[in-house]
């Protein structure tokens, strides 16, 4: 019997699997002025709540995430009068401020406002197959269907997927306790249950449970005691454990982020990379990283050239896991010698679904972290939602002012902006930050939340990374960080702290654009001038290597030529050089041309001669030259030249047999026949000649050496001349290219104002 009376709980079990699985519910509370007996039947729904709780691993506990509250205003004045009962005080049962619901409050809504808000709230869970918790379903759908919105209930009812809170108590009750009867279980009951478990006091607003609020708020209690109970979730001291070590780490993280945000830029730059936000390896220009995926573009460089860049940028309704976009722009920027230039902008606003609609505007009044998303982009909410309406009733035809597209809209005019543009190849893609698992940027992943897109899956650079690595690749580098335009004092590298340092406030996604634009061509105008600087340095260094090398040449070449032959002289050697001067002297006297013996015929050139004629040839061409002898040699060469000079002093026969013949008329008597004489002149005089043939071949031979070598040195000199020609023509022309960008530059920063950034824009179009 026990065990068939435990599957009769359907209920309960739902919600054990849901608390199980960590999955989060939804709960709808509907308030009512009273219940239809035979005296009254007209009650009507007047204030309705649904809340949605998502488990927090954070927190290991559940957590409210967004809340629907809406009072009903009913313009009927019988109807008001009722309601102004004293017998009966509905605005307290239900927490409602009777000045506010008279007055007309900012939850306060007619009946068809609310219906519509109603059901796009339920219906933008209804295809997330959310478990529901109704404090009473079948009541609610009662009285809902009196004012025209009790289908969605109805349908997630249909489903399975509502929870009825009297079943559920009854079933927990049934189970858990003995003593209060199946007949009286209320919520008050359940209630002082929980709380003599957990050995807790009730409070007043448990006690009286009123206000709609009080009670959503005990259903979720019961949920989390539930989950507890069957240890399905921690128990309250682990919670506490774990939110003191989360104060912990808050305060930690808050004083570490005041810390660093206070740093110098190499301090920022070394906790970056410490917390691994940066790779040293970003110094190597062949590192895959975002900023040489940038330099790459610009360059060129990489299998496909870009024709240019496309910035886009989205806004979001928050950074949940079920955020919805809300702004889309996107600026196309054509690069022109490597700089990028705007070309065309698109901007549109893009209807979110009422379930992240309402977690926005509950963002915006948070205690702890409110964030205003619609401000974030330079939304008006009123305007906005005005623009949501008017998609049901259509503005006028050239009406345009606050347009909000629906999802299929953005969608279509998204990939019509995008069709002309190949992303994947000719157009390189350029947003901010990644999603979680860094295969999409954020950007492409909110847009895949409205439609599967071919611009969702295309090659992107996350630009907030790439400042941060570029920041910390000049500063390594040792060069001018170009997108610094005033001191860098700023918190962080954020998109958000480059505006401050321009001066310039960042109100929508199109302005955000236009920042990553304006920083985007501060580095690329970068690259074109150290280019510029290093074809100059090149060319100077080029020109220097040319210079040294004729410089060598003329330097060398003799040399290594004259070195090649040692019997080598110039044309004018025969007259100049010491070994041919004893032949002419010979010649111009007429006493040794006849009497000349052979032993006085002029001696032959030795090694020693050729010495000095090398010596008297190096002189002529203007050259010393290089003394490559050893000094052994030396020594021996010196010593052979004393014992020559010993030996020519030694010679005395001669002049005595020609004095004899002088004085006496006759020959000595042991001299030589007249015959042998001659002959031995003409054998020494042929001698001579044979030399001197010898030599002058060597000469001409000579001669034609030095004439191929001056012809290649003129035309060597004639190319250098042209080559030096053609760089300095296009060193002209590069620098007038820098000059007009660099006075386009100047020109556009002088116009830039502090608080007007559409300039910027208006500019760059």
């Amino acid at each position: 019997m026990r065990d068939e009376f435990l599957i009769s709980q359907p209920h309960l079990t739902a919600l054990e699997e849901t608390i199980k699985k960590h999955n989060p519910f939804l709960i709808v509370n509907v308030g009512v002025t009273g219940v239809d007996n035979a005296e009254y039947a007209n009650n009507m729904p007047i204030r309705v709540m649904v809340k949605e709780y998502q488990y927090s691993e954070n927190s290991k506990c559940y957590e409210d995430v967004m809340t629907f509250d809406r009072i009903i205003k009913y313009e009927d004045k019988a109807f008001n009068e009722y309601l102004s009962n004293p017998k009966r005080d509905i605005f307290a049962l239900n927490g409602i401020d009777k000045l506010e619901y008279e007055n007309g409050g900012v939850n306060v809504v007619s009946s068809d406002k609310f219906c519509k808000e109603f059901n796009d709230l339920l219906m933008s869970y209804f295809k997330t197959d959310i478990q529901v918790i109704s404090n009473d379903a079948e009541t609610n759908i009662k009285y809902l269907e009196k004012i025209g919105c009790a289908e969605t209930v109805k349908d997630f009812a249909n489903q399975g997927n509502v929870l009825y809170l009297p079943k559920v108590a009854k079933e927990y009750i049934t189970r858990n306790t003995s003593g209060t009867s199946a007949k009286n279980i209320s919520l008050s009951n359940l209630v002082k249950i929980m709380k003599e478990k957990s050995n807790s006091t009730l409070s007043d607003a448990e006690k009286s449970l009123n206000g709609i609020d009080v009670r959503t708020n005990v259903i979720a209690e019961f949920v989390s005691f539930y989950g507890r109970e069957k240890n399905l979730l921690p128990s309250n001291d682990e919670v506490r454990f774990t939110e003191a070590g989360n104060t912990y780490i808050e305060d930690n993280s808050q004083r570490g982020k005041e810390k660093y945000e206070k740093a110098s830029i190499s301090e920022k730059i070394e906790t970056l990379i410490k917390a691994n936000a940066i790779n040293e390896q970003v110094k190597n220009r062949d590192y895959p990283c975002e900023i040489n995926k940038l330099y790459n573009v610009f360059e060129g460089n990489g299998k496909n050239k870009a024709k240019g860049i496309i910035i886009m940028q989205c806004a979001t309704t928050g950074f949940g896991a079920d955020n919805m976009p809300i702004q889309f722009s996107a600026v196309v920027c054509s690069l022109q010698n490597g700089i990028p230039s705007v070309e065309k902008k698109f901007c549109i606003d893009i209807q979110a679904d009422a379930k992240s609609l309402e977690k926005a505007k509950n963002n915006m009044e948070k205690k702890y972290r409110p964030f205003d998303a619609f401000k974030y982009c330079d939304i008006d909410l009123q305007e906005y939602e005005n623009g949501i309406s008017h998609n049901e009733k259509p503005l006028p035809k050239g009406v345009k002012k606050g347009k909000v597209y629906t999802q299929e809209e953005a969608v279509k005019r998204i990939e019509a902006f995008f069709s002309g543009y190949d992303t994947d190849k000719e157009w390189a893609i350029i947003t901010n930050g990644t999603a979680k698992d860094e295969r999409k940027s954020f950007t492409q992943e909110c847009l895949d939340k409205i439609g599967n897109m071919a611009i969702n899956n295309s090659p992107f650079i996350d630009f907030t990374q790439a400042l941060k690595e570029y920041v910390y690749k000049c500063q390594a580098l040792d060069k001018e960080i170009a997108v610094f335009h005033n001191e860098w004092n700023e918190k962080n590298f954020s998109l958000d702290s480059f505006a401050h340092n321009l001066n310039l406030s960042v109100k929508n996604t199109t302005e955000r654009c236009g920042i990553v634009f304006f920083l985007a061509r501060d580095i690329a105008s970068q690259i074109v001038n150290d280019k510029i600087l290093q074809t100059v340095k090149d060319a100077s260094e080029q020109e220097s290597k040319k210079i040294e090398e004729i410089k060598l040449t003329a330097d060398d070449e003799p040399e290594k030529m004259i070195h090649s032959n040692a019997r080598l002289a110039t044309p004018n050697t025969p007259s100049e050089a010491p070994m041919f001067n004893r032949y002419d002297k010979a010649a111009e006297d007429e006493e040794m041309r006849q009497f000349l013996p052979k032993r006085m015929r002029p001696r032959i050139p030795s090694a020693e001669d050729e010495n000095d004629v090398m010596n008297d040839i190096y002189s002529n061409l203007g050259y010393e030259r290089e003394d490559r002898e050893d000094p052994l040699s030396r020594m021996m060469r010196r010593e052979r030249e004393n014992d020559r000079d010993r030996r020519r002093s030694s010679f005395s026969r001669a002049e005595f047999e020609r004095h004899y013949e002088r004085d006496y008329g006759s020959s000595y008597p042991d001299r030589r026949s007249n015959s042998d004489t001659l002959n031995s002149f003409v054998d020494a005089m042929g001698d001579v000649l044979s030399k001197q043939a010898s030599m002058v071949s060597e000469q001409t031979r000579f001669i034609a050496e030095q004439n191929i070598l001056l012809g290649k040195m003129i035309e060597q000199m004639s190319a250098q001349t042209s080559e030096t020609s053609k760089q300095n023509a296009q060193l002209i022309e590069m620098c007038q290219q820098q000059m007009a960008v660099i006075l386009n530059m100047l020109n556009e920063k002088e116009t830039l104002g502090r608080d007007k950034i559409n300039k910027i824009n208006e500019k760059t179009n």
